[in-house]
């Protein structure tokens, strides 16, 4: 009997979704006085269900650039400079101005960090001038709709509904950017609709955001204080010839998070020997890094 062949799923070439949930449908070009630079985290970049990709299909006036230390980047140099648009950044910290009370005076140039907050954390330590811009954030209206990716707390939203409201309150008109939510309610629906559809109909329950759970950890190993590591090694492939590398394997990357406070660690370890694919591939490390 022949075996069929394995047909991988197309995808959209604008939006990267597969064809299923494709989302372009609905993606609204929105003409701003307000130029958006997306900083992205090289792990975020892959990730199915992300949102800054939406983003600058949406916008006009919208770019992202992917990497760890923008410091070199001509794309973002050049937009952080830009004596028209003032640069200021769109993140959370203990000296942020409400941008609902205090918001800036002519256009800018609004900078958001995307990926994971140990992700951003690791941005904002690599470029240290980030933090150097006047920081705004604001409080979300209601809590997220970001149904098919966990947030850390009820009040953290995902990129796109952190831009739409970032938007609406620097240019007065919160309604004239809803459109900004129609492709990502429409990639959540689907996205929902596709795991109920391939699971047998059986759609995954979401527990409701504003019912306390169990705590994320067990209490036996909140009392242990757990540490977990990960390492990436510079792993040459095995030549057939000889049955070992041409190189021997060595340690590059490493990281550590202490799970009951988050506490994060990240180290790269320049390597002896050149440097193989591995570890660009499968840890999305930056060469030059």
């Amino acid at each position: 009997m022949a075996t069929a062949m394995f047909e991988p799923r197309r995808e959209c070439p604008s939006c990267g979704r597969p064809e299923v949930t494709c989302y372009c449908a609905h993606v609204e070009r929105i003409a701003t006085r307000t130029k958006v630079l997306v900083l992205q985290h090289p792990r975020e970049e892959g990730k199915a269900v992300g949102t800054a990709r939406m983003a600058a299909l949406c916008l006009e006036s919208a770019e992202v650039a992917v990497g760890v230390d923008f410091s070199s980047n001509p794309q973002v140099r050049a937009l952080l400079n830009d004596p028209a648009r003032p640069a200021i950044l769109l993140y959370p910290g203990p000296d942020s101005k409400d941008l609902a009370k205090e918001r800036p005076t002519g256009p800018v140039t609004l900078v958001i960090v995307d990926g994971t907050w140990h992700q951003a954390r690791s941005l904002t330590k690599h470029n240290p001038w980030l933090l150097a811009l006047p920081q705004y954030a604001f409080e979300p209206e209601k809590p997220s709709e970001y149904r098919i990716r966990r947030e850390p707390r009820p009040d953290y939203v995902s990129t796109i509904e952190a831009v739409t409201a970032a938007l609406g309150l620097l240019e007065g008109d919160p309604a004239r950017f809803e459109g900004l939510l129609k492709p990502f309610r429409a990639m959540v629906d689907k996205q929902l609709d596709y795991i109920a559809h391939s699971s047998g109909g059986r759609r995954r329950k979401h527990r409701r955001r504003d019912i306390a759970g169990p705590p994320r950890l067990p209490a036996e190993l909140s009392t242990l204080n757990p540490l977990c590591v990960s390492g990436e090694a510079n792993a040459w492939p095995y030549e057939q010839k000889h049955l070992a590398p041409p190189y021997p394997h060595e340690l590059v990357h490493w990281q550590a998070q202490r799970l009951c406070d988050q506490a994060h660690f990240e180290a790269l370890i320049a390597p002896r020997y050149p440097l193989s694919a591995s570890p660009i591939k499968h840890g999305k490390i930056d060469e030059q890094r």
